[in-house]
């Protein structure tokens, strides 16, 4: 809709007895929506959070609150995210006094006179609904903030979720961009033959709305604590109950009986099924997981049929970390502070296109991240590192680096505390971590993601540890994770074997990454990485991607598997000693690849990640610089002659990398 048929007025709340104004203002507040289109010119307060300095493209967040009604409580929970976002953030309160009934809230008042006794509920226009105030809304915001954004992000929790997930249904050319549903009480399930509310049944849902639902950038986002069977507000009627005994069950139930009408009607499948570990039934804490999938990948969400055709894209980035322990020597000695001069965005920004081309990165974070700098093995270890953990944490997030491995030789270089303080800090704020934990279990546990590409799912395991290292690691500074002690994950190819096992038996169509931290600085492998290497591909790994040189290292291909020995620095602020060391400035992150058609493939980008070279800013090679890349693969990987069409060096104007085919 035009905002010029809306006559919309948006004008502050009497509440400090001011002027009326016609514009948002940076930081909160709240405001009046009424349009005479909209529910009979009935106004309508949102709670807001708009940036101190907001850009022409800044993203819109439309957040939708609970049963409670307290968008202002919602407004204030997200502001902080909305701020490091830079996105301009809309809580709608639809209050209990004005919209008193589930039915007009929950439901987008489209039935009137509704109970689960009416065999037809009394449809209401369209213009009534309560779902009819969202797009109306962002028109109105974006003309007064002169945004050039062409939708929004819509989230909502709880009952909010009920609302956004129906929206979908019966409003799924509204502009929302992507729609998180998390930790619903029950569900519309799609499904015709189930009667309203439960199902589909009786509303203007038939198969050609499914086809175009079904195709939409869906989220069911889910607490996987969220299990309590008596929480106080959960619904316990027949229809409810036979999708669950609580919200985790029924998020899961809804979820197949929406791939199983996708199987149905033939069509792509583009939602996604979300888990958020740790999280019960709570919005505060489920906010920082539904951050990284709101705010995943560049720019906006394509449309269905772009999705249909859009590849998967999965950044494994090598060694990462900010060097404050390594700036604040350099600093002592008078060389200066990058990250006072620069800040916390400078290293990462030349390889920014690289980060938002994919739609989940990991990295190997090599710091603990925690408030305490104090180490029990200062004098005994040569280096010992640290990080802020304020600015660590929120530069991970600004550049899409959501999933960190912390089976390293730094993690626990802070001791048990140390430790400890990096698994909460990073967890608080959203940032899944593996590869370390509580005991050996937990360090051991590999990270899980499944993915919807085009109509076909793929589910990708990665599994993390660290050389072992007995005299150094094991017994003087306790570094491995025992059964009752914190700590990182140890290599161990017995262990692996089991847990490949075990995946493969729960998920037949896991592809699993073996992702190890090894070797010697800026060394090409030695004897006992390959051992390894081969190993753990014996043991059923699909693909190892190895880290911890601070350099590339060699592409082998083993038993018609792929094996990257070091994808080496990503962006790591020491000096470095490439050139003492005699080897090539570069680094080599990886890409895997997965298209809707099923082919498989790995794209190596070599970049320079010597400090010295690029003053702390690693970039993309050049085109002599690829060429110096390239040749130094072909001397020290094993039989290139006999890869064959199975690797392509592909020098476009895209980007420069090694490709490999997978399947």
């Amino acid at each position: 809709m035009k905002l010029a048929c809306l006559t919309a007025l948006l004008l502050v709340l009497p509440v400090w007895a001011q002027s009326p104004s016609t514009s948002l203002q940076p930081g909160k507040g709240s405001i009046t929506f009424r349009a005479a289109a909209i529910n009979q010119g009935r106004p309508l307060r949102v709670f807001y959070s708009v940036p101190a300095n907001c850009k022409p493209d800044a993203p819109v967040l439309m957040v939708m609150h609970g049963v409670t009604r307290d968008a202002d409580r919602y407004r204030d929970d997200w502001s902080e995210i909305a701020e490091r976002r830079g996105a301009v953030l809309l809580c709608p309160e639809f209050s209990k006094t004005d919209f008193p009934s589930d039915s007009q809230y929950n439901f987008g008042n489209v039935f009137g006179n509704f109970n689960e006794e009416d065999k037809l509920p009394v449809p209401i226009p369209e213009a009534q609904w309560t779902f009819s105030y969202l797009d109306p809304i962002f028109d109105a915001a974006a003309a007064q903030l002169n945004l050039t954004t062409p939708g929004y992000l819509l989230y909502g929790h709880s009952a909010g979720s009920q609302f956004v997930h129906r929206l979908a249904f019966f409003k799924p050319t509204a502009k929302a961009l992507r729609i998180v549903s998390a930790n619903a009480g029950w569900y519309m399930f799609p499904d015709p033959a189930i009667a309203f509310p439960y199902g589909t049944g009786g509303t203007v849902c038939d198969d050609a709305r499914l086809k175009q639902v079904l195709g939409l950038p869906i989220t069911i986002l889910l607490g996987d604590q969220d299990i309590d069977p008596n929480h106080k507000q959960l619904r316990r009627t027949p229809g409810a109950m036979a999708q669950g005994a609580f919200r985790l069950a029924r998020g899961k139930a809804y979820f197949e009986a929406a791939r199983t009408q996708a199987e149905r009607l033939k069509v792509p499948f583009r939602w996604q099924l979300v888990t958020a570990p740790g999280v019960p039934h709570n919005d505060k804490k489920m906010s920082v997981h539904a951050e990284r999938v709101l705010f995943a990948g560049a720019g906006n969400p394509t449309s269905s049929l772009q999705a249909a055709t859009t590849p998967l894209r999965v950044l494994f980035a090598g060694d990462l970390g900010w060097g404050e322990s390594y700036q604040d020597e350099y600093e002592k000695a008078g060389k200066g502070h990058i990250l006072k001069a620069k800040g916390y965005d400078y290293s990462l920004e030349k390889l920014a296109p690289l980060l938002k081309s994919a739609q989940v990165v990991v990295a190997n974070l090599e710091t603990p991240v925690a408030q305490t700098r104090t180490s029990p093995f200062a004098g005994q270890k040569d280096y010992v590192h640290y990080a802020d953990p304020i600015q660590t944490p929120a530069a991970l997030l600004r550049h899409n680096i959501t999933v960190v491995g912390l089976a390293n030789n730094h993690t626990a270089d802070l001791g048990q505390e140390g430790l400890l303080q990096t698994l909460s800090t990073l967890s608080a704020k959203g940032i899944t971590t593996f590869g370390a934990g509580l005991n050996e279990e937990g360090a051991r546990a590999p990270w899980h993601r499944s993915f919807q590409v085009g109509s076909r799912s793929f589910s990708l395991y990665v599994i993390t540890a660290f050389e072992y290292r007995e005299a150094e690691y094991d017994t003087k500074y306790q570094f491995y994770a025992k059964p009752s002690r914190p700590g990182v994950a140890a290599i161990d190819l017995g262990i692996l074997k089991r847990q490949v096992e075990t995946i493969r038996k729960a998920d037949t169509n896991a592809f699993v990454v073996y992702f190890p931290h090894w070797g010697q600085n800026y060394k090409w492998r030695n004897a006992e990485q390959t051992t390894t290497a081969h190993g753990a591909i014996d043991a059923g790994v699909d693909l190892v991607l190895g880290h911890g040189a601070h350099m590339m290292g060699e592409i082998e291909q083993y038993k018609n598997r792929w094996i990257a020995y070091s994808i080496g620095n990503f962006a790591f602020n020491s000096a470095g000693r490439f050139v003492k060391s005699g080897v090539d400035p570069f680094g080599l992150p990886a890409v895997l690849v997965a298209t809707p058609s099923g082919a498989l493939s790995l794209e190596l980008y070599p970049i320079v990640s010597d400090n010295i070279l690029t003053k702390y800013q690693p970039r993309p090679v050049s085109a002599d610089e690829f060429d110096q890349a390239k040749a130094a693969l072909l001397k020290h990987s094993p039989e290139p002659a006999t890869w064959g069409n199975k690797v392509q060096f592909e020098n476009t104007p895209e980007g420069r990398y090694v490709r490999l085919t997978l399947r």
